[in-house]
């Protein structure tokens, strides 16, 4: 996970094909919480400023330097996907 470019750790990685995951990102009063499976993963005020969006989107990447198969791939499928604005 990065916010403003500064790195807040390691959300998740290596999920097998077929793996469910749930996230939750929640701002309220300029707090943003992050839950995975419903466990929380970070809490924080990361100092908002304008053009501030989220994108629901995947971006895999192989890299056999790290000791990934060059045959590996990945897919994913959103589903309930949820936003609203109060």
């Amino acid at each position: 996970l990065s916010i403003n470019g500064s790195s807040v750790g390691t959300m998740l990685s290596a999920v097998p094909l077929g793996t469910e995951v749930a996230w939750d990102i929640d701002v309220n009063n300029g707090t943003l919480v992050l839950r995975l499976n419903g466990s929380t993963k970070y809490t924080g005020n990361p100092g908002w400023g304008g053009g501030q969006y989220f994108k629901a989107a995947a971006y895999p990447q192989q890299n056999v330097n790290v000791g990934n198969s060059s045959s590996e791939y990945a897919r994913i499928e959103m589903r309930n996907l949820f936003v609203s604005h109060s």
